[in-house]
């Protein structure tokens, strides 16, 4: 992945310029399999939590040798929604799986 602190990825993630999903997924995650299409169960938490246009700010990233994935933000923007999904579904997912613990 490139640096995230580096100047060419701010410059390329806070671009206005009109590309494609696909093109800024290649040049921050080219290196790693990924998919454009998200799950359906992500788009709609993040809808729940009011966010529109979701299938644009992600792609899904999928860990070396696996079909397991996460959400990879294409944009600051998604930056900030993937905060909120962190603090407010991922504690709500820990509760549940210590509350209904075998």
């Amino acid at each position: 992945m490139n640096n995230l602190n580096s100047a060419d990825f701010r410059m390329h993630i806070e671009s206005k310029d009109k590309i494609t999903k696909d093109e800024r997924a290649k040049h921050l995650y080219g290196q790693y399999t990924y998919d454009t299409a998200l799950p359906l169960y992500f788009t709609n938490i993040m809808r729940s939590l009011g966010y529109k246009n979701v299938g644009e700010q992600f792609i899904w990233l999928y860990f070396k040798g696996s079909a397991m994935g996460i959400p990879a933000p294409l944009s600051l923007k998604a930056c900030d929604m993937l905060e909120t999904y962190e603090l407010k579904v991922i504690p709500n997912f820990r509760k549940y799986l210590e509350d209904n613990a075998v």
